[in-house]
C-alpha cells in the first residue's frame, strides 16, 4: 500500500507562527530497524549525525544485539539501506557499557571527533581510530549518563560537559567540565542528586548550559531539579520543578520570537504552576505545554517538516494533550498530534530524537526500546519522513488584496532537473492586468510580516521573470492569473542552485498600490527537485 497522506493542520489565528494546513505523505518507513528480535536485545540511547570526512552519517548508540560477533554492538552506522557496526567499538566497550555520545566538528575548543562515554570512561574517534581519554573523575557511585558541548564565550571554544551521579562519598558534583586537557567541577556543580540531561539554550540573556535531573542545589543556589550555567555561575529557573527533569529541548517555532525551553519529566508543578509532565520556560516564568499526558516523556527533539518546526516528544504515554498518540507525538505550537499509529511493542517509547538529512530531504529518526513503528517491524530505530517528497505542497497564508481578492498558488506536475514535462506553478485570484512575479528561496520556509502580509520564504530570495496577469477588461477585478514553467526555469540554467535533491519554497508577488505595503502576496508552495 502506498503512503498515507496526512493533514498536518494549523489554526488560522496562529498564521504567523504556523503555516496553513497542507497535505503531506508522511509515514513510518519500512526496514530501517536494527538487529534484535525482542526488547531484551535492543535499546538505543543516543542518535548522532557524524562526519568522519566521507560525509554525514547517522549513528545509533546503545545496547544492540550483534549477529556477527559475540556480545553487544554499542554503535551502529546507517548506510542508507541498512545498519553496520561502527569499527572498533564492540571490543573497546566490552564489559564497559554505553552511556552517551556526541560529535564535535570544531573549529576551536576540544579536539574535533566523535566522543563516546561509558559510565566511567571517555573515548574519542578522530576519523582514523579510537583513543581512550581516561576515567571520568567522581564516578565512585553511579557514573556518567549524558554528554553535551557548551561554549561559554571565554575565547577557547566549546568544552565537553558530562552529567550523572558524580562526586565523592562526601560531596555531589553532578556535572563536570573538560577543556581538552583538564577536568573541573563548574561552579561547585549540583548537589542533592543526579543529572540526567544537559542542553544549551538562550533565553534572551545569552546561551547557557541547562542541567536537569533530581537535585536541589546548583553551586550555592537553591535549584530544584533544573539549573543554568552561564560559564561563571549557576542560576535557578524560578523555583524549579517538584520532580525529576528527564528531557530538555530548546524550541523555536520559526515565527521570529524568542526560543522557549521545553522540559519534561516526573513532575506535576513548576514555579507554582500546574504543568503535569511537560513545561515551557520563557526566561522568566513557567507555563504548561498542552494538557498533560498519561505517562512520561523520555525524549524531546525538533523536526522541521519543510513548512514549520515541530516539537517532538516520545515516551511511555498513549495520550498527550487529550490526543491519542502511541509513545510519540508532535506539538505545532497550538496542539499535539500523533505521528501515524506511533511506536509499538514497547513500554518506554524512544530515548533519542534526531532530525537527519540523508540527501533526499530531512527525516525524523527516533531510537529506543521498541520493535515496530506504524505497524511495520522496526527494532530500536524508526524513521518518519515524507514518502513522496517530490510532490508539491501548499502552505502559509495569502494577503487579501485591496479589491478583496485572495491570491491562491497552484501547480500542475512536479519539479524535475531532466524531465521535458512542464511543472507549472500558477496563481489565481490576482488583480487583472497587474505586473507580478514568482520569487523563491532555497533556505526553507518563513512566517514573517511583510508588506502588510506574510513572507513565507526564507531569504535570500531569488526572482523569476516578471509576468502580466491579463484577465477581464477594465475595471480591475480578480480574474488575473500567473503561470510559470518551473522545469523550464530549472533546466534553463539561470540558477545553478536548482539541482536534483534541492528543496524549493516559492510565493507570488504582484503590484497592488492601494493595499498596505503597495503589494499583493499569494500563499506559498514547497517542493523538492527530482532527477
Amino acid at each position: 500500500m502506498g503512503p498515507r497522506c496526512l493533514i498536518m493542520g494549523a489554526v488560522a489565528a496562529a498564521a504567523l507562527a504556523v503555516p496553513a494546513a497542507r497535505a503531506q505523505c508522511f509515514e513510518w518507513s519500512d526496514r530501517v530497524g536494527l538487529p534484535g528480535a525482542d526488547l531484551a536485545h535492543v535499546a538505543v540511547l543516543a542518535l548522532v549525525a557524524f562526519d568522519d570526512g566521507s560525509g554525514p552519517a547517522l549513528l545509533a548508540g546503545g545496547f544492540i544485539d550483534s549477529s556477527t560477533s559475540p556480545g553487544w554492538e554499542y554503535v551502529m552506522r546507517w548506510d542508507g539501506s541498512g545498519w553496520q557496526a561502527f569499527p572498533g567499538v564492540a571490543h573497546m566497550l566490552y564489559q564497559r557499557g554505553f552511556s552517551d555520545m556526541l560529535a564535535h566538528a570544531g573549529p576551536g575548543g576540544i579536539p574535533p571527533g566523535l566522543y563516546l562515554a561509558s559510565e566511567y570512561e571517555l573515548f574519542r574517534f578522530d576519523g582514523q581510530g579510537w583513543s581512550v581519554l581516561g576515567h571520568f573523575p567522581g564516578t565512585w557511585d553511579a557514573g556518567v549518563f549524558v554528554l553535551e558541548l557548551f561554549d561559554a564565550g571565554a575565547g577557547d571554544g566549546a568544552h565537553l560537559f558530562a552529567g550523572g551521579g558524580l562526586g565523592t562519598p562526601f560531596t555531589d558534583w553532578g556535572v563536570i567540565e573538560w577543556d581538552g586537557s583538564t577536568w573541573r567541577v563548574p561552579g561547585g556543580g549540583v548537589r542533592g542528586g543526579a543529572v540526567y540531561e544537559l542542553a544549551v539554550h538562550d533565553d534572551g540573556s545569552g546561551a547557557a548550559l541547562h542541567a536537569g535531573g533530581g537535585f536541589h542545589w546548583a553551586g550555592s543556589v537553591i535549584a530544584d531539579n533544573i539549573a543554568r550555567w552561564d560559564g561563571s555561575a549557576w542560576q535557578a529557573l524560578g523555583s524549579g520543578t517538584d520532580g525529576e527533569v528527564r528531557a530538555i529541548q530548546t524550541w523555536d517555532d520559526g515565527s521570529g520570537g524568542r526560543a522557549l525551553l521545553c522540559v519534561a519529566g516526573k513532575f506535576r508543578n513548576a514555579g507554582g504552576v500546574s504543568v503535569p509532565g511537560l513545561a515551557l520556560w520563557d526566561g522568566a516564568t513557567w507555563s504548561p505545554l498542552g494538557q498533560g499526558l498519561d505517562g512520561e516523556v523520555r525524549a524531546l527533539g525538533v523536526f522541521d517538516d519543510g513548512t514549520r518546526r515541530l516539537l517532538v516528544a516520545s515516551g511511555s504515554f498513549s495520550h498527550i494533550g487529550g490526543v491519542a498518540a502511541e509513545h510519540v507525538a508532535a506539538w505545532d505550537g497550538t496542539s499535539w498530534m500523533p505521528l501515524g499509529s506511533g511506536l509499538e511493542r514497547t513500554d518506554d517509547g524512544a530515548s533519542a530524537v534526531l532530525q537527519f538529512d540523508e540527501g533526499a530531504g530531512s527525516s525524523l529518526w527516533v531510537g529506543g526500546r521498541f520493535l515496530a513503528a506504524g505497524g511495520k517491524p522496526s527494532a530500536g530505530t524508526a524513521r518518519w519522513r515524507d514518502e513522496c517528497p517530490c510532490s508539491p505542497r501548499g502552505y502559509c497564508t495569502a494577503k487579501s488584496s485591496s479589491l478583496g481578492c485572495l491570491p491562491a498558488i497552484g501547480w500542475s506536475g512536479s519539479a524535475s532537473a531532466s524531465s521535458p514535462t512542464p511543472f507549472l506553478v500558477t496563481a489565481a485570484q490576482i488583480h487583472s492586468h497587474s505586473s507580478g512575479l514568482l520569487f523563491y528561496g532555497l533556505a526553507g520556509w518563513l512566517a514573517q510580516p511583510f508588506q502588510g502580509g506574510v513572507l513565507c520564504v526564507a531569504p535570500p530570495l531569488r526572482r523569476t521573470p516578471a509576468q502580466a496577469s491579463a484577465g477581464n477588461p477594465p475595471p480591475p477585478d480578480c480574474s488575473g492569473t500567473y503561470t510559470l514553467d518551473f522545469n523550464a526555469w530549472i533546466q534553463g540554467g539561470s540558477d545553478p542552485g536548482l539541482v536534483a535533491g534541492r528543496e524549493v519554497h516559492g510565493q507570488y508577488w504582484y503590484r497592488d498600490p492601494a493595499s498596505p505595503g503597495g503589494a499583493g502576496l499569494s500563499d506559498a508552495i514547497a517542493f523538492s527537485i527530482c532527477l
